[in-house]
């Protein structure tokens, strides 16, 4: 079974620069089981609206004022532990593309590969 993957994203006031890396994001991702979780940190052009319309699998965590960084990347995490309990984070900014669909399956079998090499050093 594929490990789960919880992708945070953080954005504020990039409403445009969102909804392409999203689109990016579910296009070019062959990898199932993942979830992700945008924290809008404060926008003032309701990116909320738009991910519900556009991306109803998105879960949105909207904060009044921006929070910052920090607080608001664990926000996503809190949330995507409570909901996902994911084996594996991915913090990724408002601003990406994805071009390779193996891109996510990749990062989890690099990950898996030397957490293995990694317990084996240990020893």
């Amino acid at each position: 079974m594929e490990k789960k993957v919880g992708i945070v994203a953080l954005t504020c006031n990039q409403k445009k620069l969102l909804e392409e890396t999203l689109s990016s994001l579910f296009k070019n991702t062959n990898y199932k089981n993942y979830r992700v979780y945008v924290v809008d940190n404060g926008s003032k052009d309701r990116h909320d609206l738009m991910m519900k319309d556009k991306f109803p699998k998105v879960n949105v965590i909207r904060n009044k004022k921006n929070v910052g960084f920090s607080k608001g990347n664990n926000q996503g995490m809190r949330k995507a532990f409570k909901d996902f309990n994911p084996d594996y984070f991915l913090m990724i900014n408002d601003d990406l593309e994805f071009p390779d669909r193996n891109w996510l399956r990749d990062m989890v079998n690099f990950s898996e590969k030397n957490k293995k090499q990694e317990s084996s050093d240990a020893n």
